[in-house]
């Protein structure tokens, strides 16, 4: 329980705080103009996404595994919530086209 409550901590600070290092250092030096806007509603997006997934009235040590799994299995619930309509295929592989660019360009930063 403790090694996955630390590995969970760990993907987490990877994965949310990967993002918002790359939402602050694309933001221009004096803080206007468009690429400003879209940063600001990145980190905004980031802070729903996380107060969405953070589960409420469980024990501290569970908290960050589920918060993996809910958001690893947000386009299955998105399918189920949806009913498995055609239109929630769509939602589904726009959000894995999303989360696959979000990786590759946070992988850029490393290499």
């Amino acid at each position: 329980m403790f090694a996955e409550f630390i590995f969970s901590l760990m993907v987490i600070q990877l994965f949310f705080g990967g993002l918002f290092f790359v939402a602050l250092i694309s933001m221009p030096p004096s803080g206007h103009g468009g690429k400003a806007l879209v940063a600001l509603l990145a980190i905004l997006a980031l802070f729903m996404m996380l107060w969405v997934a953070w589960p409420k009235g469980v024990p501290f040590i569970r908290k960050p595994g589920m918060v993996m799994s809910r958001i690893f299995a947000s386009p299955w619930r998105t399918l189920e919530w949806m009913n498995f309509a055609w239109f929630s295929a769509v939602w589904v592989i726009m959000y894995f086209v999303i989360s696959s660019i979000v990786i590759i360009e946070l992988l850029k930063l490393f290499v």
